[in-house]
């Protein structure tokens, strides 16, 4: 047995040398039959890809068991303990990954049939490498393991909806822009302490809510102009069922089918030509983006903390209701979305409003609730005076 950093080699049940994280125990591979283990998942993943690229070799005996498959597989590590302890165990060699560029050049490798693997080692041991390392791979375990799913889903909503959509006028941007200074709505908890500024300053404001959104600006007496619904989910459905038709609702090709089968007369369909930011998996992303092609005036983002720091949902969600929760993951991958966007913009002002100490998006200007409601107060003065 031998330890290298904070991992250590040991010897399994069936004789060959396992590995394990010497403060947690958390093994590398199996304790009773590294190879035998190796063997098994290699063939489940020759069954899905081409190519792998896997991001936790351990000591060698995946990665060497998917190339005697036949399986193009790129190996990497990112704890250097492992990797020197592979070098000194097995002979295994494989490349570092050390910084959040080098992951990210990694992951464009990822096709329909060249999978990205993080190793289960690596996902339980992920808070011990550096902030900007665990973002990249939490990202890249959400996404390996949603776009199956999600692929799936939205297909099948695409075909069913096909018929309903040619029915459905076009999102036209022209007729819609506007002079005012528009508050974009997410569900997120900084919501709640602005829904009085926002009843209040309503006239004075567009309002674009993400469709989560919606059951807690209702509560609040707050009508937005435009509510925009991207779930391919059917449970967000609900969301927009107390809508009135003074609301126009935005939908895409992939909406769920039951919000098309609504048969609302207020309904106008993002055609793909617009390019919306629909990345990460966030309504309010795609809110957000229409919003800064509909004003050049500020925008201010509401109730998007990206984070269950306080809380996951705003008072009045109905997704609160139902306890649908986010794992600190697909913050990780919103939040990156929406880094991605704000730095697109250039030098255009974007003012995220926050509560407490909820961490503000790269790029933007963050304002508390008290800063928010503040900045508004000239808007009526100068409607009075005009």
């Amino acid at each position: 047995m031998s330890r290298i950093g904070a991992f250590e080699s040991f010897v399994s049940r069936s004789g060959v040398l396992s590995a394990r994280h010497c403060d947690t125990g958390i093994l590398l591979h199996s304790g009773v039959d590294p190879l035998r283990e190796a063997q098994l998942v290699a063939e489940q993943l020759h069954g899905k890809y081409r190519g792998v690229t896997l991001i936790g070799s351990g000591l060698g005996y995946l990665p060497t068991a998917l190339a005697h498959l036949g399986v193009r597989v790129e190996a990497y590590e990112v704890f250097s303990g492992v990797a020197d302890l592979a070098m000194s165990c097995t002979g295994f060699s494989s490349k570092m990954l050390e910084s959040s560029d080098q992951i990210s050049k990694v992951l464009v490798t990822t096709t329909a049939v060249h999978g990205v693997v993080v190793s289960p080692y690596v996902s339980s041991l992920v808070n011990e490498l550096p902030t900007v390392i665990k973002q990249r791979i939490e990202h890249s375990h959400v996404m390996s393991n949603s776009r199956p799913a999600y692929s799936e889903l939205i297909s099948a909503n695409m075909v069913e909806n096909k018929p309903r959509l040619s029915g459905l006028p076009a999102l036209e941007i022209d007729s819609l822009r506007t002079t005012m200074p528009t508050a974009v709505i997410g569900a997120g908890p900084s919501l709640t302490p602005c829904a009085g500024s926002l009843k209040s300053y309503r006239e004075e404001l567009f309002v674009i809510a993400a469709s989560g959104a919606v059951p807690s600006l209702l509560r609040y007496g707050v009508i937005p102009d435009l509510a925009v619904a991207m779930e391919a989910k059917p449970e967000s459905a609900a969301d927009i069922e107390d809508l009135p038709d003074e609301s126009l609702i935005v939908v895409f090709p992939w909406t769920a089918p039951k919000v098309m089968r609504s048969g609302r007369s207020n309904m106008v369909v993002a055609d793909e030509k617009l390019e919306l930011r629909t990345s990460g998996g966030s309504t309010a992303l795609a809110a957000a983006d229409l919003a800064t092609r509909l004003t050049t005036q500020e925008v201010y983002l509401l109730g998007m903390d990206l984070s269950d720091q306080l809380g996951t949902y705003a008072h009045g969600a109905l997704r609160e209701e139902r306890h649908v929760s986010m794992n600190a993951a697909k913050w990780s991958v919103m939040r990156a979305a929406f880094d991605s966007w704000v730095s697109s913009l250039g030098y255009r002002k974007i003012f995220h409003v926050l509560q407490g100490t909820v961490a503000p998006l790269n790029g933007t200007t963050v304002l508390s609730p008290q800063e928010f409601h503040a900045q508004l107060l000239p808007l009526r003065e100068a409607i009075t005076t005009a």
